[in-house]
């Protein structure tokens, strides 16, 4: 049989072991601190609005709650306009209630302030019960 390099007595082997867990621990560990993502979310209530007629304008309340993994400054923009609905700073989290008013759909984005970095969005959209009526209406018939 050929000799392994393998030690000889208990105390050698034992050692050996014990530095190669030691090691890896902490190589482990230096890796999994360094794949821990960021995370966020965003939720919206109502994610849908109403409206009798395709066209008319949509009143509702809109309430948006996100989270962050990490502290810092943050901004919550919409589509309606570019500038920021609320601004945060130094939290991990927030929430804003405000009335809205739209005719289409509108987006919700949670933005690193200093940056403008996009992290998370979610879409509020608009739900008609008719459907516009192309055809002109006439004022009279014949029959």
């Amino acid at each position: 049989m050929t000799n392994l390099l393998l030690p000889k007595n208990r105390q050698s082997l034992t050692l050996l072991l014990l530095t190669g867990l030691t090691f890896l621990t902490l190589f482990s560990g230096h890796s999994l601190a360094q794949s821990v993502k960021q995370s966020y979310s965003l939720e919206i209530m109502p994610t849908k609005c109403f409206v009798v007629e395709q066209g008319k304008d949509c009143y509702f309340d809109i309430e948006v709650i996100w989270r962050a993994s990490e502290i810092d400054d943050y901004c919550l923009i919409s589509s309606l306009n570019s500038t920021p609905l609320k601004c945060w700073t130094g939290l991990d989290h927030g929430k804003l209630e405000r009335e809205l008013i739209t005719k289409g759909n509108v987006i919700f984005k949670l933005q690193k302030k200093n940056t403008g970095k996009l992290l998370v969005s979610k879409e509020m959209k608009v739900v008609w019960v008719y459907k516009k009526n192309i055809r002109a209406h006439t004022s009279w018939r014949m029959f």
